[in-house]
């Protein structure tokens, strides 16, 4: 009698647990699928690129379409400027954090990331401090080579820069829709301030007239 009652008392609680589980939610146990992960990595990874490529593709036509000539160059000229900074930064602050920051340093990844930022940010404020400098002296010593886009370049290079690197910092830990949010606001913050700099243009060349 005694087994008796134990095997029911096992059977009797198989029964519960297999109600238990009939009772438990669906969704518990639908599981994302390793290439559902991996195509939205994919669309966030496009959009983040197509923001950030889109942002000065808009910069680039609407100060085409509203700036002179001469104006336009000095911004072309700027530009290149900016491009050759961003392959120093790439050279020395990127590709060493990507490198080490998945490899040797993958199990301190946070205290290797604020060693980085603090470097990004002393890079950056090195190149301002550096490109007003060098305005400051254009504006004494030869003021027909100062332009507002080397003025504009000096002021918001480490913001820039900084951007880049963030967006890298979020590729590295998987989080590309992160990443996608920084190209968003970058792409907002240029759209945004180009039709303000288009209404003034606007609005001064009618009161003026």
């Amino acid at each position: 009698m005694q087994v008796h009652d134990l095997s029911s008392t096992s059977h009797r609680e198989k029964l519960g647990f297999l109600k238990d589980e009939q009772r438990r939610p669906k969704s518990s146990k639908v599981a994302i699928s390793p290439c559902f992960l991996r195509i939205r990595q994919a669309a966030f990874s496009i959009a983040d690129q197509a923001l950030f490529v889109g942002g000065t593709f808009l910069a680039n036509v609407m100060l085409a379409r509203t700036q002179t000539k001469e104006e336009y160059g000095m911004f072309v000229l700027s530009y290149s400027i900016f491009i050759f900074f961003t392959s120093l930064h790439n050279a020395s602050i990127l590709e060493p954090y990507t490198v080490y920051g998945s490899g040797r340093y993958r199990n301190r990844v946070s205290e290797y990331f604020r060693l980085m930022a603090r470097s990004n940010a002393i890079v950056g404020l090195v190149l301002t401090g550096s490109l007003l400098l060098v305005c400051l002296l254009f504006s004494w010593f030869a003021p027909d080579l100062l332009s507002r886009s080397l003025v504009g370049l000096g002021l918001t290079v480490g913001v820039l820069l900084s951007g880049i690197f963030l967006r890298r910092a979020f590729y590295l830990e998987g989080k590309a829709m992160l990443a996608a949010g920084v190209s968003l606001t970058y792409f907002v913050t240029v759209a945004l301030a180009l039709w303000f700099a288009v209404r003034a243009h606007f609005w001064m060349a009618f009161r003026f007239s």
